[in-house]
C-alpha cells in the first residue's frame, strides 16, 4: 500500500499564494488555500449556498428575490435526507456546466458536507461563521498552501516554507517587526512537519511590483550546520520564453 503524503505550502503572506495557484493550474496539480477569503463566498459556491439557505428557510424573501434576480426559479424545492444529499441536487440541477469548470471548489463543498451528514444547522453555521481553517480538509489528495499563522495546531508529512529570506522571514521590507515573534512565527512552521522539512529561498523576487535581491534569512543561519542538507536548483528558459528544470 502506498503511503499518501500530506504536502502544504506556508507562506508568512498571503500576497506569495498568486504564483503558486498559477502553477498548479498550469500543470494541473490540485489545491486548497487556507488563510483566505473563505472558498463558499466565491461564484458559483455562493449562489449554490444561497440555493441551499433558501431550501432550509423558504419564508426568507430577500434569498428568493436574490435568487430571482439570478434567474434562478426555486419553487417547489425540498431538502433530501442529507447536507451532500441537497447540495448534490442544487448542483446537479442548477449548475451541470459548472460540475467540470469548477469541479475543485464543488467537490471541496461536497467533501465538508460530508461531515455533518443531517445536520443541516450545523453546516450553516460552518458557512455563517466559519473561519478560513474550518474550511482544511486533510482527506482531499491536495497541496495545501497557507499562511505560517494558519498552521498552529496542525501537521503534515511534508513541509515547504518559502521565502527564507531577510525581508519575508522575518518580513521587515514596508515595516518594523518584532524579530522575536517572526523567529517563533518561523519555527511554528517548522515544526509542522512530521517527516520532510524544506526552507525555500530566491535570488530575487518582485514584490508589490518592485524587484528585491534579497539574503538568506538571518534565521537559517542559526540552524546547526549538521541538521541541514542544502541544494541549488537552477531554472533555465526555453526559446518559447518558458520556464524548463532542465
Amino acid at each position: 500500500m502506498v503511503e499518501k503524503v500530506g504536502f502544504v505550502i506556508l507562506c508568512r503572506t498571503k500576497s506569495q499564494f498568486s504564483s503558486f495557484i498559477e502553477a498548479f493550474h498550469n500543470h494541473n496539480i490540485p489545491y486548497q488555500i487556507v488563510g483566505e477569503e473563505p472558498f463558499f463566498k466565491q461564484e458559483p459556491i455562493c449562489t449554490i449556498i444561497d440555493i441551499f439557505k433558501f431550501i432550509i428557510n423558504p419564508k426568507t424573501s430577500f434569498l428568493k428575490e436574490k435568487l430571482i434576480d439570478k434567474k434562478i426559479k426555486v419553487e417547489n424545492l425540498q431538502k433530501l435526507s442529507t447536507v451532500f444529499e441537497t447540495l448534490d441536487f442544487i448542483v446537479t440541477k442548477f449548475f451541470p456546466t459548472q460540475k467540470e469548470t469548477s469541479k475543485l471548489e464543488i467537490e471541496k463543498l461536497f467533501d465538508l458536507s460530508k461531515d455533518y451528514e443531517a445536520n443541516f444547522d450545523d453546516f450553516l453555521k460552518l458557512i455563517a461563521l466559519g473561519t478560513p481553517i474550518d474550511t482544511y480538509n486533510q482527506n482531499i489528495e491536495a497541496v495545501t498552501v497557507m499562511t505560517l499563522h494558519a498552521s498552529k495546531g496542525l501537521e503534515f508529512e511534508c513541509v515547504f516554507i518559502a521565502g527564507c529570506e531577510d525581508g519575508i522571514i522575518p518580513y521587515s521590507i514596508f515595516k518594523n517587526c518584532d524579530i522575536d515573534e517572526e523567529k517563533r512565527l518561523l519555527y511554528v512552521g517548522m515544526t509542522r512537519a512530521k517527516k520532510y522539512l524544506y526552507l525555500t529561498t530566491a535570488k530575487s523576487r518582485t514584490i508589490f511590483g518592485k524587484l528585491y535581491s534579497q539574503k538568506q534569512s538571518q534565521f537559517l543561519k542559526q540552524i546547526k550546520k549538521e541538521l541541514i542538507e542544502a541544494e541549488k536548483q537552477e531554472y533555465h528558459r526555453k526559446d518559447d520564453g518558458q520556464l524548463s528544470l532542465f
